[in-house]
């Protein structure tokens, strides 16, 4: 991703993983934790851990197709002021008339 102004959209995933993993792990304890309530919550928070990472997924998908397509016309921009006959599939036609002077 390159840097076009805005947060950088990695930063959210990196925290929304810890937090993930954090209550997960806390959820997956939660038969022998003392406290049933938290390893209760830490299930919940790991939910909203998962929504906020296809969130930034999801905005971190947009920005990047977008980005690919721009470079893509850019590209093609270009391609298409370099191209030549032989690229296109046409049958080179020779010199158009006029281009040729037989006078030397």
């Amino acid at each position: 991703m390159t840097g076009h102004g805005g947060p950088d959209p990695m930063t959210g995933l990196h925290e929304s993983l810890g937090e993930l993993g954090m209550n997960l792990a806390w959820w997956n304890q939660r038969e022998t934790a003392r406290d049933q309530a938290a390893a209760c919550k830490a299930g919940s928070t790991a939910v909203d851990a998962i929504d906020s990472l296809l969130r930034d997924l999801f905005l971190l998908r947009g920005r990047l197709t977008r980005e690919l397509r721009a470079d893509d016309d850019a590209l093609l921009s270009c391609r298409r002021e370099h191209v030549t006959p032989a690229e296109t599939g046409e049958p080179w036609r020779g010199p158009a008339q006029g281009d040729w002077d037989d006078s030397r």
